[in-house]
């Protein structure tokens, strides 16, 4: 993690700390899961670390990884670490496991932007971030974007009526096709 840049990438965080930024390699999980306080991050030999993942077996088996212990927190702990309050962006990509991401989430730090990658199938989580005083603004692929209720977000006529037809037509399909394909 950089102030003011989109993050780091595994393989290119020694260079980062050595330039200076304040760069940190790690897992962003829930209160429970951190109390095991490491776990191994499979970083793929992919050029650009894309690829990586927490759970070796979700990763091609034709890719080869290495294996780099890292330290787990919470969003709350590593916004603490780094003493940021004003975040202007964060974005959670964090396979399924949003909502215990989530309810770390500080209260008092002022997010401006926030992008969940939730492929729109759990309502459980935008109900969640809507208590929490955020506002669902835009989908794009398979992420939500969410502003602080009080924000204004430029937002068009065509893009609030894509925003309802993702969220209230097309959702209930994909969520009906995916009970389907479990049960075939």
């Amino acid at each position: 993690m950089e102030r003011g840049s989109s993050g780091s990438n595994p393989k290119n965080y020694k260079d980062l700390v050595e330039k200076g930024y304040k760069a940190y390699c790690g897992a962003v999980t829930s209160s429970e899961n951190v109390k095991n306080k490491y776990l191994n991050l499979y970083v793929s030999d992919d050029p650009d670390g894309r690829k990586s993942s927490l759970n070796k077996d979700k990763i091609d088996p034709v890719i080869s990884v290495t294996p780099i212990k890292v330290p787990l927190v919470t969003l709350d702990e590593l916004l603490k670490k780094y003493d940021l309050l004003d975040v202007d962006f964060i974005s959670i990509d964090v396979e399924g496991h949003e909502l215990e991401v989530i309810d770390t989430l500080p209260v008092l730090t002022n997010i401006k932007l926030l992008l969940i990658e939730d492929w729109g199938l759990n309502t459980q989580l935008h109900k969640t971030l809507k208590c929490m005083g955020y506002k669902r603004v835009r989908r794009t692929g398979y992420n939500s974007w969410y502003v602080p209720k009080n924000s204004t977000f430029p937002l068009s006529p065509f893009g609030a009526w894509q925003l309802f037809f993702k969220l209230n037509i097309r959702a209930p399909f994909r969520n009906f096709r995916k009970k389907r394909r479990v049960l075939n």
